[in-house]
């Protein structure tokens, strides 16, 4: 095999540095633990995965933040525009199913791809933690809270102690695809307004239900690259115009010393147009 060098392979919203090989064939492959793996063999690998479903290779494409439109049948290079076929058929063409060793390939083979990831892995090392890009918002608007008045119910008391709300159930966009999940908004009390997601008999918050998970704490830039992957709206640097309704959330923390999910994520959970 011919080395190749290194290149640099995104697995969800983290960037891998990777030594590529190239056999006769001009197959590539990545070296890991002493190995030579196929692209789509190391993926499944660092995404913890034996194999992946149809739902999931879809779901994996529509947030992979390498690619800029996601059609029925191809996937679009962000850096170079270039259209790869994702759709491959077998049964002369009577089934079809999700393919992604192409786009793997190109991903590693392209330079102006690799370029752009460089110059992301540069600005997280140089820049101070949790610093957002500077670019200021031009319509900044509050949100105006409001539940869709479809499936609600009020509710009186239950086990995570909140003692008024209304439930209802909404749709979310996880890691895993889009999911129902029940909503709840106390509408009483000095927490009049708040959203809260019910989960296996909890009360939790967006930001840990969408973003935190098990976790306590983040880095700044992982926030960034949470932001920047969310396809229901666009990264700004200090806010994220939501796709939905094209309001523009202010993402700066108070102290200005890096951005902050909450409002964000707490906007997907009521705006009726993103819904």
């Amino acid at each position: 095999m011919r080395n190749m060098g290194e290149r640099i392979l995104r697995v969800g919203n983290k960037l891998h540095r990777v030594k590529v090989a190239m056999a006769e064939d001009r197959a590539l492959f990545i070296e890991h633990n002493g190995e030579m793996l196929r692209p789509w063999r190391w993926f499944l690998q660092m995404a913890g995965k034996y194999r992946m479903t149809e739902l999931e290779k879809r779901d994996t494409l529509r947030h992979d933040g390498d690619a800029s439109q996601l059609l029925r049948n191809e996937v679009r290079c962000r850096a170079c525009n270039s259209y790869l076929k994702v759709v491959a058929s077998h049964d002369r063409g009577h089934t079809t199913y999700h393919n992604l060793v192409g786009w793997l390939t190109h991903k590693l083979s392209c330079g102006a791809l690799q370029m752009m990831l460089e110059k992301k892995l540069a600005s997280h090392s140089s820049q101070p933690k949790g610093a957002p890009k500077t670019q200021n918002p031009t319509n900044t608007t509050k949100v105006s809270p409001s539940l869709s008045p479809t499936k609600a119910v009020k509710i009186e008391q239950d086990d995570s102690g909140c003692d008024e709300g209304i439930r209802d159930k909404i749709l979310c966009r996880t890691a895993h695809g889009i999911q129902e999940v029940v909503r709840q908004k106390q509408a009483n009390g000095r927490k009049s307004g708040v959203i809260h997601i019910l989960a296996d008999g909890k009360s939790i918050t967006p930001v840990k239900y969408l973003f935190l998970g098990k976790r306590t704490k983040h880095s700044g830039s992982e926030a960034i690259d949470f932001l920047e992957q969310d396809i229901d709206g666009e990264f700004m640097g200090t806010f994220v115009r939501c796709k939905g309704c094209t309001t523009d959330l202010n993402i700066q923390r108070s102290d200005t010393r890096g951005v902050t999910v909450g409002s964000w994520l707490n906007h997907k959970f009521i705006c009726r147009e993103l819904q």
